[in-house]
């Protein structure tokens, strides 16, 4: 599970008046009230045994009294690595690395709708990566476009079909081969994907399912062969705090137990 990711796009602030949510392997629902830190532990558990731990990991994250997302610390047996987060205002504006040893850092800008426009990343002063975005009428990304040390390039475009709530995007691979990949996906009325296919010539594809609540918690996602059968299932578990905040998360394939994240939450 991709909890490291999943927990920073619920901290940070929008970049915008954002209608569609980001594909993700996960989502949980914002943060109630003030929060200082929290300590994530994340446990992985294998699929063929009952309960038997493969690795463990710590998430720590501080938050100023706006609930800014300031610091983070993620250590397993191997690697440790902090970032720092600045803004401005509500925007996040830089992030840093103190303990990297090429100085890495992470600057973002905005349009004026407060739609982030670009990510660059450098390494000792030096551009590495960057990330350009545009955006539609309602602050949807129409075009995403990732530039790899000036060279090799990534392209994502988005077509929206707002009255079928359906979406098309197409992935442009600068790789030896033109590769372009298809994802067919559709969108409920708070903008959460509910369905993703891969689009392959003309026949039935597999294809994803995804079910919420009502607060934007996922509670299950399911893929099925193209026919409809269901090929696997992940399903997940929430227990909260007083507050309403999540403070375990289960996470279940085809019903067994295969990992599970630990929130202890200090509030202001």
């Amino acid at each position: 599970m991709k909890y490291s990711t999943l927990l920073l796009s619920l901290f940070l602030i929008s970049c915008g008046s954002i209608k569609i949510k980001e594909l993700k392997d996960d989502y949980t629902q914002p943060l109630i009230g003030k929060i200082k830190s929290i300590n994530a532990t994340i446990y992985e558990y294998r699929i063929i045994e009952n309960d038997t731990t493969v690795w463990t990991k710590n998430h720590f994250m501080e938050f100023d009294n706006n609930n800014h997302l300031i610091k983070e610390m993620k250590t397993n047996e191997d690697d440790k690595t902090e970032f720092i987060y600045r803004y401005t205002g509500d925007l996040l504006t830089e992030k840093t690395s103190p303990q990297d040893k090429n100085n890495y850092k992470t600057v973002f800008s905005y349009d004026s709708n407060q739609n982030c426009i670009e990510e660059k990343a450098f390494n000792n002063d030096r551009t590495f990566h960057v990330v350009t975005q545009n955006f539609d009428k309602h602050n949807n990304i129409i075009e995403v476009n990732r530039a790899f040390f000036g060279k090799m390039n990534h392209k994502t475009k988005n077509t929206y079909y707002y009255k079928e709530r359906t979406i098309l995007s197409e992935k442009f691979m600068d790789t030896i081969y033109d590769v372009v990949m298809k994802t067919k996906m559709t969108f409920n009325k708070k903008g959460f994907i509910t369905r993703t296919e891969t689009i392959k010539g003309n026949t039935p594809n597999n294809f994803d399912q995804y079910q919420f609540d009502t607060a934007g918690n996922l509670l299950q996602k399911t893929t099925h062969y193209s026919d409809g059968t269901i090929k696997e299932t992940f399903s997940y578990q929430n227990t909260y705090d007083k507050k309403g905040n999540i403070i375990a998360r289960k996470k279940f394939y085809n019903g067994k137990l295969v990992g599970k994240t630990t929130f202890d939450i200090t509030y202001w």
